[in-house]
């Protein structure tokens, strides 16, 4: 069994709404959820003329392995709406990857640990909320190092549990 750090993002409202329901998804399809973070109030990143984004980091126990993982997290934004026109565009739900445990994973469909953690303030304030001391299997730092090095200048506010 392994923990499963998810990164989750919407900014259709209503935004909390679909977080929740992703998770319960996630509960059904991946594994059992035993942490959660706080929900937090986002600036865009990549396109930024678009709604805020509500984000939070969970961290599921699952059996299965990266590819099923993959393959059920895009059944869950499909079932839930997601429609994939612009990269980095307004979604009613976004799951990524962040950490499978302390593994790596290249393929041409996944890559984990995310690319792109070490950028997104979005990904690192509810991570670091979780898991400060984790450590970045690639990169050799913990997620506060992350959090306190990114030059990503985005706004991000908890909004609450």
């Amino acid at each position: 069994m392994a923990n499963i750090y998810l990164g989750l993002g919407s900014n259709h409202d209503p935004k909390r709404d679909n977080l929740r329901k992703a998770e319960q998804y996630i509960s059904q399809y991946i594994g059992t959820i035993h942490q959660r973070s706080s929900d937090y109030e986002t600036e865009p990143w990549g396109v930024k003329e678009q709604a805020p984004f509500v984000n939070n980091v969970i961290v599921a126990e699952s059996y299965l392995n990266p590819a099923k993982i993959l393959s059920a997290i895009e059944k869950i934004e499909f079932v839930m709406g997601r429609q994939r026109t612009v990269k980095w565009g307004d979604r009613i739900i976004d799951i990524d990857i962040l950490f499978i445990d302390q593994k790596t994973v290249s393929t041409i469909k996944l890559t984990v640990p995310h690319p792109y953690i070490q950028e997104r303030n979005f990904v690192l304030a509810p991570m670091k909320e979780i898991n400060h001391t984790f450590l970045h299997p690639i990169l050799q730092k913990t997620i506060e190092e992350l959090y306190l090095s990114s030059s990503d200048q985005s706004a991000v506010r908890i909004i609450g549990k």
